[in-house]
């Protein structure tokens, strides 16, 4: 009686933990303002009713190959009570979250793992530093949605396969709405051949037919889907840029390069990167400690019995289905449902004794470097809280009144703050927000990447040149690859009515400068300069420049 209760209570704490750990860390981000891409995100929705938080399922709201009705139509409708109050969208964000973490913890025991092992693989996925921006991230929320429904389906799924015929049916409801939530759901006709890799007896011809006539069903489904949003709604997701210029070096280079980016943050992956490539000592270390990993999981593998090799074989096809549509793309958030896979591989090869030493203690280990994980990760927020509202400030400070139709200039405008996103992405329906006009035509050609110890001076403002001077940070092209590491570079480039030359040094200290050139005077009145706080307008900064001259002659 005792030992069941102990163990009753044991459980009780590790669910608690698990929920802690899945919700904890991101309840800072409550407090983040709208930020980035948030902008672009909210401005695509104005509901005048409940009801038309649903029109997404019926109208192209937005662009063709974007089409996400379940996730639009909360967004609209979240936009209809909340505006641009963000912490609605972020509560919404962490506990689905939350959700996905028990579901995938239901879905790892249904699969086969023992209840120890399926809590630590939720536990690892609940920490993990790469799902920044998929909970962060008002606009993330596509990624944690389709992940939800999607495990949804997958826990019926598996009741399916035990001669369950009526779980099959909730099934297809759940994938059907991770389908409407983001496009790599397309994927789930896959799912009932993975499934064949768990059955515990011999396969048989019926065993390949049930199969495939699952698959078939859901392929319907895909197509019906696909067929809908060519015909009603417009546009296949064939028409995003990602398929724009596929290069299968690149195809090759993402496959490996998102095993990495599904535990880490690209921010972190690029320091370690670098640290290697500076650090001979260090890259020798790593190597050997990769080779000697490597080595100890051939080992283990032989070891394997025929279940734990296949589950280690459904993880790993796993992340092949849900990788391959982001791989003619790079971007980090793309790895999130990826990741369970490569998850279900790192447990099948750390199934211990849970009686033995080495097995309690490597559950001890990892669950003392998560909770480590788990604290850095809450400290994020502050990181994030900082780039909002120095972009609030920043957006506030636009001493300018456009006409209804008119052109801004915006030149040093942030990306990122910290390695966080600040004004990367949604920068032109931002302002439309702040100065309550959606026809405005912004530019924004000079970029910038700036930490707390960047400093901006405006080294000259006039005769149509404008020179710009950051230390500590980097001037950039709008659109191009951020940077953790900053390296020694020089662009040119011209845009529209502007020609721009960037030279960035890195010793003895980091200093990039701009200098750009207006090449049509009556645009100058139009533009405005960010100087690390605020947006300065280029004729006021001419004039100060001018009697600065003045006083000095």
């Amino acid at each position: 009686m005792l030992r069941r209760i102990h163990k009753i209570s044991k459980s009780t704490v590790l669910i608690l933990l698990l929920g802690g750990i899945s919700v904890m860390p991101w309840l800072g981000y409550l407090e983040v303002p709208v930020i980035n891409e948030d902008y672009l995100i909210l401005n695509w929705f104005n509901p005048q009713t409940v009801l038309d938080g649903f029109r997404t399922f019926f109208e192209q709201i937005v662009g063709g190959h974007y089409w996400r009705p379940v996730v639009w139509t909360a967004t609209s409708i979240t936009k209809y009570f909340a505006g641009y109050n963000a912490w609605p969208y972020h509560l919404t964000n962490i506990l689905v979250y939350g959700v996905i973490v028990f579901a995938f913890f239901s879905f790892l025991k249904r699969i086969g793992f023992a209840r120890r092992e399926a809590w630590l693989g939720a536990f690892i996925f609940a920490v993990l530093p790469s799902h920044e921006l998929a909970v962060a991230w008002i606009a993330g929320r596509t990624d944690t949605i389709m992940a939800m429904f999607l495990l949804f389906g997958m826990n019926n799924l598996v009741y399916a396969f035990k001669n369950r015929w009526y779980y099959f049916v909730p099934a297809v409801i759940f994938f059907l709405f991770a389908m409407l939530s983001k496009e790599p759901a397309y994927a789930v006709p896959a799912m009932p051949f993975l499934f064949l890799l768990l059955r515990e007896s011999k396969l048989s011809k019926e065993d390949y037919k049930e199969a495939l006539f699952r698959a078939l069903i859901l392929a319907g489904f895909v197509f019906i889907v696909l067929l809908y949003r060519l015909i009603v709604i417009g546009g296949t997701p064939f028409e995003s840029s990602n398929f724009s210029n596929i290069n299968f070096l690149d195809i090759f280079r993402n496959f490996f390069l998102y095993i990495p980016i599904s535990f880490v943050r690209a921010d972190q992956l690029e320091k370690f990167y670098y640290f290697l490539i500076a650090n001979k000592a260090a890259l020798w270390i790593t190597i050997s400690v990769a080779g000697m990993l490597l080595v100890l999981m051939v080992i283990r593998y032989r070891k394997m019995d025929k279940h734990e090799k296949n589950l280690l074989l459904f993880g790993f096809f796993w992340y092949i289905v849900f990788i391959l549509p982001a791989v003619t793309f790079f971007g980090q958030w793309y790895a999130f449902t990826a990741s369970m896979g490569l998850i279900i591989m790192a447990i099948s090869f750390l199934k211990l004794n849970p009686n033995s030493f080495l097995g309690k203690n490597v559950f001890y280990l990892i669950l003392t470097i998560g909770i480590i994980i788990s604290v850095i990760n809450s400290q994020r927020s502050d990181k994030w809280l900082e780039a909002s509202e120095r972009a609030k400030i920043a957006y506030q400070s636009i001493n300018y009144t456009p006409m209804e139709k008119d052109t801004m200039i915006f030149l040093g405008v942030p990306d990122k703050l910290n390695h966080v996103n600040m004004m990367k992405i949604g920068f032109t329906q931002a302002i439309w927000h702040h100065l309550h006009n959606n026809h405005i035509e912004v530019s924004s050609p000079l970029r910038l990447e700036l930490t707390d110890d960047s400093f901006i001076s405006i080294e000259k403002a006039g005769d149509n040149e404008i020179e710009i001077e950051v230390v500590k940070g980097r001037f950039l092209p709008v659109g191009s690859r951020s940077r953790s590491i900053i390296i020694n570079e020089k662009i040119h480039y011209e845009d529209g009515f502007q020609k721009f030359d960037i030279k960035t040094i890195t010793k003895p200290i980091i200093v990039s400068k701009a200098k750009i050139i207006i090449k049509k005077k009556t645009l100058l009145n139009r533009v405005l300069i960010f100087d690390g706080t605020k947006f300065l307008p280029f004729t006021k900064l001419e004039e100060q420049f001018k009697q600065t001259k003045i006083q000095k002659k």
